[in-house]
């Protein structure tokens, strides 16, 4: 089975784009890779060995000048080191042992980006299922949703019924057999690596800024040189030179 951990970043009112990030990992890998993010944790944060990581909370705690003992050069090491860790755990393994998937939204082509991006990324999810099937290692999947997602509970069970029901824009669902659940990104370590992934993809459409989510590139789902778990919504889709734009126009 594979978990997908889902996070968003972009849903203040300024942001001009919504993002869903979201990293699948494979059953076995779960103890291994929540041990590599906590001592990674210790290592930077040695008197709160239990902090959790928030890439923007973070961000702007590096910023602080009245907190010498963390600045932007730490954050940036202490990203460098976890993209480490996820990209180590992807390539370790013959079938994909983590998997990246995001999609990106402009928010004013919309009604509700979340939905949108949340419908999207389940399906690219159950696509890779499917990949995995073909390739004789039939897998289901879990999808695990951060509680910032709870004020959205009841239209999420009711929209992720009809996509096992009636099928996505993508297709049918059937990989994936039971409800989403909701966790305490606090307490859970790989929420906090999907926040790692949502923070990096919303830096980079927003921002241009490209340090974090270049070296990630490689890891999301990807079929015949498309990048199959990258999506772009944009009013500029014949122009857009990401990844994800740029690969679906060949």
């Amino acid at each position: 089975m594979y978990l997908l951990f889902i996070d968003e970043s972009g849903h203040k009112d300024k942001a001009q784009n919504f993002t869903l990030g979201g990293i699948a990992v494979f059953e076995g890998l779960i103890t291994p890779l929540r041990q590599g993010v906590d001592s990674l944790m210790r290592e930077h944060f040695p008197a709160e060995p239990q902090q959790p990581f928030h890439a923007s909370e973070l961000y702007s705690l590096a910023a602080d000048p009245n907190t010498p003992h963390f600045t932007r050069s730490h954050y940036r090491k202490l990203t460098n080191d976890l993209t480490q860790l996820i990209l180590h755990h992807a390539a370790a393994y013959n079938a994909p042992g983590i998997v990246l998937f995001g999609q990106i939204i402009e928010k004013n082509l919309v009604v509700d980006p979340y939905l949108e991006a949340f419908e999207g990324i389940v399906a690219r999810f159950n696509q890779f299922l499917i990949t995995r099937h073909h390739a004789q290692d039939p897998q289901k999947g879990l999808v695990v949703v951060a509680t910032s997602a709870q004020k959205r509970h009841a239209s999420l069970r009711i929209n992720y019924r009809n996509y096992r029901i009636q099928g996505t824009r993508l297709g049918n669902i059937h990989n994936l057999p039971l409800i989403p659940l909701f966790a305490e990104a606090n307490a859970t370590r790989l929420l906090q690596l999907a926040d790692l992934v949502a923070y990096a993809l919303q830096r980079y459409y927003e921002h241009k800024d490209a340090h974090y989510i270049d070296p990630l590139w490689s890891a999301f789902f990807q079929e015949n040189g498309r990048f199959t778990g990258l999506y772009h919504r944009t009013a500029q889709y014949r122009t857009c030179t990401c990844p994800a734009c740029l690969t679906r126009r060949r």
